[in-house]
């Protein structure tokens, strides 16, 4: 006796839909009926009675286990939101994606969310609908790898089971400070985010704050808008977004920005080693005095030693994932209440022809990385002995 067996296919895509998303999607009480009134393509496979036997004892195992992880989360009791905010570095833009983002949900008990609490990243837009149709489509374009997968497998590596990570990335490609600080339109949508995924949080029941954003800023500022004072202007940016944080999500506890520092010779072209004056320099020395001076930043990593991507401007996947796992090390330090302001100098002495720099080391012993950084005797002009 011959029959027909038809197997889902997405709309927009001739591949078979996964079972697992599948039953994430439909809730166990209308699957079957969300299905037969769908709008999915049918692909008719035919077989006889004995496949239609084998099939059902191999198909019935896969949907109760599907339907038994399909709420997988649940058990989380804390959101702990750590997004990342600034212009095309923090977007990842440039990057091809490496994170696999089935595998994620998968390692890390979907514990990873995005700012819609659900388990779905990567398609960055202006607007929430334009996103919500690139994932629904699958398409690609603005599809990065970003800082924040590094870090927060990091951070649900070392946070309990009860702990759900929200990650996300906001913010506008080639745009100054002024361009994102409060009352700007990325500004705005930021704080949406934030705000959806507390609202997301209240509706199931869970605690949810935001113990720090990571900021990957300062290249526009650098080399267009050097009439800024950009010290002046990120200080003021931790204050407007601790208060507009705080209405949101009623906490306490600060909000801490583990700031990367830009690197000054991405477009520099006429940079002299002996001229310290440059412009290009006060970036990420402002970044770094307020690591220093300022209780509200801390040091999430330099980046003069990633690789870029095609230009010496973006970063590359490998190196979104490095800052991603440095920036966990800061958070887990902010969670836990413990100091981590990273390597900086604390005091300079010049004598005669030596010059002196004290560091303040956070896990001594300091070593010279001669692996990741290449010394270059040819270019220095000094021998390496």
């Amino acid at each position: 006796m011959k029959f027909n067996l038809f197997v889902f296919v997405h709309p927009f895509d001739s591949k078979d839909v996964n079972l697992n998303i599948l039953m994430q999607k439909y809730p166990e009480q209308t699957i079957f009926q969300e299905i037969r009134e769908s709008k999915m393509t049918l692909v008719n496979y035919k077989g006889d009675e004995k496949m239609k036997k084998d099939l059902f004892f191999v198909l019935i195992p896969i949907v109760f286990s599907f339907l038994a992880c399909q709420n997988r989360n649940d058990d989380s009791k804390v959101v702990v939101c750590v997004p990342v905010y600034g212009q095309s570095l923090a977007l990842g833009e440039e990057t091809q994606r490496i994170t696999n983002l089935d595998s994620l949900n998968e390692l890390y008990d979907y514990r990873i969310v995005g700012e819609n609490l659900k388990n779905e990243f990567g398609y960055y837009d202006c607007s929430p609908v334009k996103r919500k149709i690139k994932r629904v489509l699958k398409l690609t374009k603005r599809d990065f790898e970003v800082s924040v997968y590094g870090m927060a497998e990091a951070l649900v590596n070392e946070l309990g089971k009860d702990t759900m990570v929200c990650v996300f990335a906001g913010g506008q490609g080639a745009t100054p400070i002024n361009g994102i600080s409060k009352g700007t339109a990325p500004y705005v949508r930021f704080l949406n985010d934030i705000k959806n995924a507390k609202e997301k949080a209240d509706e199931k029941g869970m605690k949810f704050y935001v113990p720090a954003i990571c900021w990957m800023q300062g290249e526009s500022d650098m080399y267009d808008y050097t009439n800024v004072d950009y010290k002046q202007r990120l200080n003021q940016f931790s204050y407007d977004i601790n208060k507009d944080i705080k209405a949101i999500t009623h906490q306490k506890q600060d909000i801490k920005i583990v700031s990367y520092q830009t690197n000054m010779l991405a477009l520099c072209n006429e940079f002299c080693q002996n001229e310290y004056s440059l412009y290009e320099t006060s970036i990420p020395q402002a970044q770094m005095e307020l690591v220093r001076d300022n209780s509200f930043f801390v040091a999430g990593t330099p980046t003069y030693f990633l690789c870029f991507a095609r230009e010496r401007m973006h970063i590359n996947a490998i190196s979104q994932k490095r800052v991603g796992y440095y920036n966990a090390e800061s958070v887990i330090s902010i969670i836990r209440n413990q100091k981590h302001r990273g390597l900086y100098p604390k005091k300079i002495i010049s004598e005669g022809t030596e010059v002196k720099v004290v560091l303040d080391v956070p896990c001594p012993p300091l070593v010279i990385d001669t692996i990741e950084v290449h010394y270059c005797p040819e270019k220095s002009g000094h021998n390496e002995s």
